[in-house]
């Protein structure tokens, strides 16, 4: 029995090329068909669907949408579509999932496995996807005022998933990258394999976020704009008055116990206790980096020489590149003698600068091939603090269950596989890109070309 194909609201079609990949982004489907059928073509519709029987094998395509309007090439017109994952990018995703604490934590009222967060891109999007087997572990999904579109990709990529169409019962299939039944390939044809697998992939984290008490000075701008430490700092009540060039005095009056700098070298302050560390949103900040003192029973004094009203008092924040703490008023503090200090303790998270790069935790993976890939995890940040209440104990685990989902995806080498027919398949995790081409008539020919544990990035590599 020979394949037929069939375009609704078209006629009579005489080519089929479709190229579908393992993401969000939706596939192209390029369809040539008579100009002149047997119906009567009154109008083009922009949505339709695409039925191919070939053998025994039944497929469909539904919701393909219209990208490039019919052009005619003699007898026939050529129209581009893409397939149903269209719909994805048409609506925004409501709110966030899975917000985590400092210490890794997810708020309860955030908490998602993988497939409901896919049950909550399938509701927005009206899409039918099923998913089989997953990671088990919880990603980050920071996913208001996103599309379901780059929702689904996030996801995608934080979860080493693969997102496949099966046109046999119309549904989009998300699993684990190395999950799932290969489909019987007895008529294989011979393809070269294609140089995708990496020697080692590095699986990184964020930057690790530390925070500890910074031992810091009292700093000012002196006549080169450098910043050297504040003497005699009681002549701030008398603006400076010793100091002739008045340039330097309106420096000295502007930064004398406004700037702190901590002692440390290969620092990035980032002006702000570790992460969050209270309860809410992951996109908002909490506790601000916080002046200290080694002991409760030894508060020091401290006072503004002028305080507007209605504003927090010292509020800080960050200059010079994230080298020193800027205080919004002069922070004075009486030591026993009764002379102002211009030592500080300051609690703030930090990033630590190695070899010229932010510090990240890495886990290598040895696929056995050639050549490096880095895959950097930005939603997994981990944590070291000096403090007592804050571990960070949750985010080594996330680390590791991304690990092994990534193990899973770069284990089995590629493969790219031809078959001289339209053929059926499980939609495995495997499966990185599918191409059918059927052609009909005199000239009637069909192959489908499968790239398993890997990822093509269009047709052209198929």
């Amino acid at each position: 029995m020979g394949s037929i194909a069939t375009l609704t609201g078209f006629p009579e079609v005489s080519c089929v090329d479709i190229f579908q990949g393992s993401h969000a982004k939706p596939g192209q489907i390029v369809i040539d068909t008579l100009v002149l059928g047997s119906g009567v073509l009154t109008e083009i519709p922009r949505v339709t669907s695409l039925t191919i029987q070939a053998r025994s094998n039944t497929m469909q395509w539904t919701n393909i949408r219209v990208v490039k309007a019919p052009r005619q090439y003699g007898a026939f017109m050529r129209t581009v579509f893409e397939d149903s994952r269209w719909k994805l990018g048409d609506v925004l995703m409501p709110q966030n999932f899975n917000s985590r604490d400092c210490n890794g934590i997810i708020y309860p009222d955030s908490e998602k496995t993988i497939a409901e967060l896919i049950q909550e891109i399938q509701a927005a999007s009206e899409l039918t996807i099923t998913t089989a087997s997953l990671p088990n572990f919880k990603p980050d999904a920071p996913w208001r005022g996103l599309t379901a579109m780059e929702a689904m990709d996030h996801l995608l990529m934080a979860t080493a998933c693969r997102m496949v169409y099966k046109p046999s019962t119309q549904e989009y299939v998300v699993s684990g990258a190395g999950s799932g039944t290969l489909p019987d390939l007895g008529e294989r044809l011979f393809r070269p394999v294609p140089a995708a697998r990496y020697a080692e992939v590095k699986v990184r984290t964020a930057p690790i976020t530390y925070e500890k008490k910074f031992q810091c000075s009292a700093v000012v701008w002196d006549e080169s704009n450098q910043r050297v430490v504040l003497t005699f700092p009681e002549r701030i009540f008398n603006n400076f008055a010793d100091v002739a060039n008045t340039r330097l005095r309106s420096k000295c009056i502007h930064s004398a116990l406004r700037l702190w700098r901590p002692a440390d070298a290969n620092v990035v302050l980032l002006g702000r206790r570790a992460l969050t560390v209270a309860p809410g949103d992951d996109d908002s900040e909490y506790a601000a980096m916080v002046f200290t003192a080694p002991e409760l029973a030894r508060v020091p004094l401290y006072g503004q020489l002028s305080q507007p009203f209605g504003r927090t008092p010292n509020v800080l924040s960050l200059t010079a590149g994230g080298k020193i703490f800027q205080c919004e008023q002069a922070y004075m503090m009486i030591d026993d003698g009764g002379a102002i200090k211009t030592t500080a303790e300051i609690l703030s998270a930090y990033y630590k600068v190695v070899g010229g790069e932010l510090e990240r935790e890495s886990q290598t993976v040895s696929p056995g091939g050639t050549g490096t890939l880095v895959l950097d995890f930005d939603w997994i940040r981990p944590v070291e603090s000096s403090e007592s209440d804050i571990s960070g104990s949750g985010w080594a685990g996330i680390h590791n269950a991304v690990v092994t989902a990534v193990t899973s995806k770069y284990a089995n080498p590629p493969q790219h596989v031809t078959v001289p027919t339209i053929a059926s398949h499980g939609a495995p995790g495997r499966l990185g890109g599918i191409r059918y081409v059927l052609k009909l008539g005199h000239q009637a020919d069909s192959k489908t070309s499968f790239a398993f544990d890997f990822d093509p990035a269009d047709a052209r590599a198929m």
